[in-house]
């Protein structure tokens, strides 16, 4: 009798797919030193031999991870038209953007990736946080005080003080993302516009 052979369907996931897949889940929520990579494998439903060969270890493959989950916010930045509108406009699109396009705990990878091994891996994770999340931020932010519409104060602490912000806002969850999304761009807008009229 012929063994049967089973051919993965082309719609099923890989091996590489279910451990990224996998990688989301636990790392979205929880720490990367409290998660395992036995965790990791169970979940995935694969062995050791297969995350090293695609990640080499652990911390590449939170760094694969992150990165990818970065990228999915920069798809949604670049898609948001932050340019072509007033100030409070371009950052009510940024938030929501945000706001709908995470879906991990930003905190616990800014607290994380300074505790990696390798200094590669440190400022990958980084960079990928700073092209999703903060330049598009900066962007929005240095135009309103270059152009006299916020008043002189440090881009950092402004996109800190912002991020801050809505951030809490998605953990309290209390209106729709829209509406929370224009509600702190709005407050936000008034805290910061300039008072005194700009000499042109």
């Amino acid at each position: 009798m012929d063994a049967v052979v089973s051919i993965p369907s082309q719609n099923s996931p890989t091996g590489k797919q279910r451990i990224l897949e996998s990688a989301h889940t636990l790392f979205a929520e929880a720490s990367y030193g409290d998660i395992g990579v036995a965790q990791i494998l169970e979940k995935a439903g694969v062995q050791a031999p297969t995350l090293y060969h695609h990640f080499g270890d652990k911390e590449g493959l939170y760094v694969a991870w992150a990165e990818q989950a970065f990228r999915g916010i920069d798809i949604a930045m670049r898609g948001a038209s932050l340019s072509d509108a007033s100030t409070g406009a371009c950052l009510s699109r940024y938030s929501f953007a945000l706001l709908t396009s995470i879906d991990f705990d930003l905190h616990e990878i800014l607290r994380d990736a300074p505790r990696l091994q390798r200094q590669e891996s440190r400022e990958r994770v980084l960079g990928a946080y700073m092209a999703a999340i903060y330049e598009p931020l900066a962007t929005i932010l240095v135009q309103a005080v270059a152009t006299g519409e916020f008043r002189n104060e440090s881009v950092q602490q402004l996109a800190d003080v912002f991020l801050a912000g809505l951030l809490a806002l998605r953990r309290t969850k209390t209106a729709a993302l829209d509406d929370q999304a224009s509600w702190w761009s709005q407050a936000f807008v008034r805290a910061f516009t300039n008072s005194v009229p700009v000499l042109r």
